[in-house]
């Protein structure tokens, strides 16, 4: 399955990624994305820098950061699927909460939000070699 919107930033080295998936949708900001999943879909996710504002100029998020997913032991591959199509449903503005304000369209965003990745494309990947630069 293909997403084009979104952006993974995960470990070339599998053996060394942890179980946590950080991701960007092209359009959102990451904290848009948390409130939707939170407040329509009733999904916990992080969303920021993470205490981590180095690792986040390193990978070009800064100063907007990333969302991030820490599947567990409890998660089931229902509640993956669940995961999956609320993004697919933020990625399409398929979703709707009274309470909540429609995120603004990506022409209409600050710089910093179309500058979370100048290359978003399928699932786009970028791996990470700690303290290294990207390698695509």
């Amino acid at each position: 399955m293909k997403i084009p919107e979104i952006v993974l930033y995960i470990s070339k080295d599998r053996l060394k990624q942890a179980p946590v998936i950080s991701f960007n949708i092209k359009g959102f900001t990451p904290g848009d994305v948390g409130t939707i999943l939170d407040q329509t879909f009733d999904i916990k996710v992080r969303t920021g820098l993470h205490c981590a504002p180095m690792m986040h100029k390193t990978i070009g998020t800064f100063p907007l950061g990333t969302i991030r997913l820490s599947p567990g032991y409890f998660n089931t591959a229902e509640d993956i699927e669940i995961t999956i199509k609320a993004i697919e449903k933020i990625v399409a503005q398929e979703w709707h909460n009274p309470f909540l304000i429609q995120p603004q369209l990506e022409a209409q965003m600050p710089e910093a939000i179309n500058n979370i990745d100048k290359g978003l494309g399928l699932i786009e990947t970028k791996y990470y070699t700690f303290g290294n630069h990207p390698t695509n």
